[in-house]
This record gives C-alpha cells, structure tokens and sequence, in this order.
C-alpha cells in the first residue's frame, strides 16, 4: 500500500507540473535591429551599385557616343558614307535573293522565273484595289470619329487626365476601344464594380508624382517608374505599385527610416534586377569602338586602328556586293532569254 500510495504522489506532481506549465505563456521580445541593419545594407549597396551602372550607361550615351561620332566624320567621313551606301545596296539585294529563292520554292520553278515574278509581279484586280481603298478609308473615318467623340470632354489639367485613365479601364485590365465594352477577367467574370479602391488610390498618388505633365524635368528615373506604374496598374499589381510608390517617397525623403522591412527587402530584389539588365547592356556596348572615347588619349593610334578595321569591312562588302550582283544578273539575263524565246515562238504561231 505504502508502494502505491508514493506512485500517485509521484503521478501527481508531475501533472502539476505539466499544468502549471500549460497555463503559463511567455512573450519574448525578439531585437531586429540587427536584421533590419543587414537588410539596410544590402539595399544601399544595391543602389550604390545601380547609380554606377547608370553613370556608365550615361556616360556612354551623352559623352563617349556623341564626341566620337563628330571625330569620326571629321577624318573619316567620305570612308564611312561609302561604307553605309554599299551596306545599304548590299542588304537590298541580300532581301531581293530571299525573296526569289522563298519564290521558286513555293511555285516549284526555276530561280530565272521567280526572279521575272519577283520583279514584275501580276496587277491586283481592280476590284481588289477598290475594296482595300473602301477598308482605309472606312478605318480612317472611324479613328477620325472616335478622335472627336473624345475631344472636347475633358479638361487640360493633370487631375482631367487621371480620372479619364480610370475611366479608360479598370486595374488588371487594358483599355478597350468602346466605353460600353464590359471588362472580362479570365474566368468571364465582370470585373468592373470590383473593389479596387487600393489599387486606384496608390496609381492616383503615382500619377501625381511621375505624371510628364506634372515634371518641371523628367528624369530617367521618373520615366522608368512612370512606364513600370501604367504596365502594374493594367496587370492588378498592387504589390508592384506599393514597391513603385515606396520608391518615389524614399527618393523624396532620402531616407528609408519608415519603410518596413519585407518592403525594403522587394525594393533591394527590384533593384538588382535592374542592375543586371543594365549590366548586360553596358556588357554589349563595351565592344562598340566609341565606348570611353572621352577619356582616350591616343587618338592617333586609334585612327589607324578604326581605318584599318573600316577598310577592312569596306572591302567585305565589295566583295558580297559583287557576288550578289552576279547572281542577279545571271538570273535576269536567264529570265530575258526565256521571254525572247517565248516572243518569237508567239510569232511563228501566229504566222502559221
């Protein structure tokens, strides 16, 4: 009995422990501070790292690019007109061959005859031409119409021109021609009346700020979040539009103190996703000869460099213009024997 008695004694503290454990919830503050600072840092060197491709890109676009093009033309302008002429004449007969040989494979004929068909194609019936005269000018009385049913309607102010967007179309979806259209999501449901009063609100306060109309000078920068707003305001996407607005308000404050962290760490994604595009453009133009002209200064050597290379090319393309050529010419002297031919046998037809 003695044995017994302690097991329960025993069995029932421990389910006093276990309750009493139970009952008991426990809130532990957790300091951010440490992560927030992390997720801070990889944001400012992600900008860091974007101002300095984009001061590349434009060095390129504003410096390099436009010093080198008047150096080039200043000693090698007669080479480089040369060179663009017979490009041209070059790319016309590269698309006049294509042409003749997609026309000898689709008529099953010889290349002389696709040639003559290339060259000397069959007059439309006249009834053809007056029905696609009667298409234009029906689509131009049409755009002319709908152009004058929508002048007039509104004013020239920017708040005009913002409730006539959201008059337009509804978010998550594109302006369609015909203001009694309904608005279909992809299920066939009316999208019109749904509650997108978020969405709306967050493109109004965008459309204020990045609007052109509302620019004393619109920067780069406020044109690519201007063209990014219109294409998340069609697409639904509020988060797109959040990340958008949180942008143009840190860049007005110059500091990220009220921004939450999950919003910043979307904002540092959206920036490295830039970085990289601009990366791989700045990658493909760092072959183009102009790129750093602005800060060389061997320019001799440099001439010598680009009038040998110039050469070169020019050559090149004498050499694909004369085969072209060749190709051509046999192809119309083919086309001319042939019809001589064909005259003559009509001929003695004709006499016998």
């Amino acid at each position: 009995m003695k044995y017994g008695t302690k097991r329960k004694s025993a069995a029932g503290q421990a389910n006093k422990h276990r309750e009493s454990a139970n009952r008991c919830r426990a809130l532990v503050q957790a300091d951010g501070t440490a992560i927030r600072k992390k997720i801070r840092t990889d944001y400012e060197k992600a900008l860091q790292d974007l101002d300095k491709s984009r001061n590349l890109l434009n060095q390129f676009h504003e410096q390099d690019l436009p010093k080198f093009t008047l150096w080039i033309s200043k000693h090698m302008g007669a080479l480089i007109t040369e060179l663009r002429e017979l490009g041209r004449k070059v790319a016309e007969d590269g698309a006049l061959i294509s042409m003749v040989h997609e026309e000898a494979f689709y008529a099953g004929c010889s290349l002389a005859r696709a040639y003559q068909s290339v060259m000397n194609p069959p007059p439309e019936p006249e009834e053809k031409e007056q029905e696609k005269g009667r298409d234009v000018r029906d689509s131009y009385e049409e755009q002319r119409g709908e152009f004058e049913n929508s002048s007039g309607k509104k004013g020239d102010t920017l708040e005009d021109m913002i409730d006539e967007l959201f008059e337009a179309f509804a978010p998550g979806q594109r302006p369609n021609k015909k203001s009694n259209t309904k608005f279909m999501d992809t299920d066939g449901e009316d999208t019109r009346f749904k509650p997108v009063s978020r969405i709306k609100e967050i493109y109004r306060k965008l459309a204020r700020m990045l609007h052109p109309d509302a620019q004393e000078k619109m920067t780069a920068q406020k044109e690519e979040w201007w063209h990014q707003t219109q294409a998340a305001y069609e697409a639904g996407d509020e988060a797109q539009l959040e990340v958008i607005l949180t942008l143009c308000e840190i860049d007005e404050r110059g500091t990220v103190a009220q921004t939450s962290v999950s919003l910043l760490q979307r904002i540092t994604a959206q920036l490295k996703s830039s970085i990289r595009e601009i990366k791989r453009r700045i990658s493909g133009l760092q072959r183009d000869p102009a790129w750093g002209f602005s800060k060389r200064s061997d320019h001799d050597a440099f001439l010598i460099k680009i009038r040998r290379e110039v050469e070169m090319e020019l050559n090149e393309c004498k050499r694909r213009h004369s085969e072209m050529q060749e190709i051509i010419s046999r192809w119309k002297a083919t086309a001319e024997k042939a019809n001589r031919a064909g005259t003559r046998r009509k001929r003695k037809s004709a006499m016998g």
